[in-house]
């Protein structure tokens, strides 16, 4: 793509299942073999989405917190996110306009995008 259509590397990402493949990374080391979708993306600008999370569910407290995310990341990748973001052993569910999102679906299937705000119900998984 830099030579024939003078896209510089940087603006280069080839996704598969979802994972951002390296330059030093071969396709066998993703057991990715004839037949399989590799996924092409070009200029993907990180996008910063403002997510409010109600931590303490007996006093009420909001914490806002942002994260930088792409169109394409699942809601199951959100999330993923948040738990890194907060640490401990929450059970979480994403929601837009009092709807709930499902995590195999992406931001850019839900036309999430820059400045939208995502409800986030977090709550204490037992063990």
């Amino acid at each position: 793509m830099q030579e024939i259509e003078d896209i510089p590397m940087i603006e280069q990402t080839l996704l598969f299942k979802e994972k951002r493949l390296r330059d030093d990374e071969t396709l066998a080391q993703h057991q990715i073999l004839k037949g399989a979708v590799v996924v092409l993306l070009l200029n993907q600008i990180p996008i910063t989405y403002e997510i409010i999370l109600n931590l303490d569910l007996d006093q009420k407290e909001e914490v806002t917190l942002k994260l930088e995310v792409h169109e394409w990341h699942t809601v199951s990748n959100v999330i993923e996110k948040i738990r890194k973001s907060i640490g401990g052993n929450l059970s979480i569910m994403l929601a837009q306009k009092w709807k709930s999102l499902e995590e195999d679906l992406t931001m850019a299937d839900y036309e999430i995008g820059k400045g939208c705000i995502l409800s986030v119900d977090a709550t204490a998984k037992l063990a």
